[in-house]
């Protein structure tokens, strides 16, 4: 059987994640429930002693202490390659670690990337908690959780529940009043969209997804509390020319917009699309009338825009070169930018209509900022994806532990960790 092995260059949170010293080799988060589904043999165990049998490949001798997936015995012999640099297993003579296996012509290997923590492997071999959450849905997580792709936890962050099966989820959203949510999937079979209810997040629709050719989806919204209707933004920077929104319902899909731009940040009421082969265009379309107006001219977004809440101030960053970044606020009626340094780049949310929250991760300083772009208040924050709900800030952090902090001022706590680190998206439910 051949693993997925998922290789990210350069990626923080994936350095932070992996175990032992990666110098060139960096392996995206494990997820240790679905490598033990693909994986050959898993065991725990500590090294006893180190052989190179050849050029650039060594035999890593274990012995067990307890085997979670294959015929094993008391020591078992791994091969890998020698130099950590190049993906080999990292770990000192009589420490202990979780491997997985891949058998091949008769060999067991392995590599730095199937590597975990013991707890982790132990805790894979286990079925899923039980929910233990209470009240409302708060937060929607989503990622690769042994046979469940999202979490849904409440104000705390406890589960709620488990949304089972394949893919990756590429996009998310809540629709309004909290009911339902929406989540388009890529799976072996095509992109599709799901409709679940909330809290259980039980399936009750399916459906495919495409999206014009050149173009992948960029941007959704769940528009109705049912799910019955959804708004699509699809775009791509290399064809700019050919972008277009789109509304889908149970029986049509129609075109409300397209052209050229980059992006859109889809609210309430508006699609905000980043118009022009840079996105600096800002262009409103009425999603009533479907009426366009152009509203002015703005930095460059880097990640699109955020909206506050009633749509009708924006934000996003921009990152000239050879410069900090620039926060920016867009106010859209009377058009106005404000605009100021920002010290880090990072995740941006509206806490209400008039604070901003920059959540910057890796321990640095997260800021509250006011409609000026005032600094407000700010505290440590070392979550790498992040998002605020209400008067909360959250994120996932190495290992998938969840972060939360009390806006304006923190502190920021570690509330629990998550069943498993590969967390792709966490979205506010409003």
């Amino acid at each position: 059987m051949r693993l997925v092995l998922a290789l990210v260059v350069g990626a923080t949170a994936a350095l932070a994640a992996t175990a032992g010293p990666a110098h060139a080799c960096s392996c995206a988060p494990p997820d240790p429930r679905s490598l033990l589904g693909q994986a050959d043999g898993a065991f725990v165990g500590r090294l006893v002693t180190r052989q190179e049998v050849a050029a650039g490949r060594s035999r890593f001798t274990f012995a067990v202490e307890r085997s979670i997936k294959g015929a094993l015995g008391t020591t078992v012999d791994v091969e890998s390659a020698s130099d950590s640099a190049a993906c080999g297993i990292e770990t000192p003579i009589g420490s202990r670690i979780g491997l997985f296996l891949e058998r091949r012509d008769g060999r067991w290997t392995s590599s730095l990337c199937w590597q975990v923590s013991p707890e982790d492997l132990l805790a894979a071999a286990q079925p899923l908690p039980p929910p233990n959450g209470r009240g409302p849905t708060t937060l929607l997580v989503s990622g690769r959780f042994g046979p469940a792709r999202l979490l849904a936890l409440d104000a705390v962050g406890r589960t709620l529940a488990y949304g089972r099966g394949q893919g990756s989820v590429l996009q998310l959203s809540a629709c309004p009043g909290g009911r339902r949510m929406a989540e388009v999937v890529q799976r072996e079979t095509g992109v599709q969209l799901a409709i679940r209810e909330l809290p259980r997040l039980n399936v009750v629709r399916r459906g495919p997804v495409d999206s014009p050719p050149g173009t992948s989806l960029t941007s959704f919204r769940c528009e109705t509390a049912d799910g019955t209707r959804l708004l699509l933004f699809h775009a791509s920077s290399d064809r700019p020319a050919n972008a277009r929104l789109e509304r889908l319902t149970l029986s049509r899909r129609a075109v409300l917009w397209r052209g050229s731009a980059i992006g859109a940040t889809l609210t309430e009421r508006s699609a905000y699309v980043l118009g022009g082969a840079r996105g600096t265009s800002l262009l409103a379309v009425d999603l009533r009338t479907r009426r366009v107006r152009t509203v002015g001219r703005i930095p460059a977004p880097s990640n699109g825009l955020v909206a506050a809440p009633g749509g009708m101030e924006l934000a996003g960053l921009a990152y000239p070169a050879g410069s900090q970044p620039v926060l920016f606020r867009v106010r859209v009626q009377p058009f106005a930018v404000v605009t100021t340094r920002a010290v880090e780049s990072g995740d941006l949310s509206f806490a209400d209509s008039r604070r901003l929250v920059l959540l910057p991760g890796g321990g640095r300083r997260a800021r509250v900022y006011g409609p000026t772009l005032a600094v407000s208040s700010s505290f440590t924050w070392s979550a790498y994806l992040s998002t605020v709900a209400g008067a909360t800030a959250y994120g996932v952090g190495a290992g998938g532990q969840l972060h939360r902090a009390v806006l304006p001022s923190g502190p920021e706590r570690v509330v629990r960790r998550l069943p498993g680190p590969s967390v792709s998206a966490i979205v506010p439910v409003r």
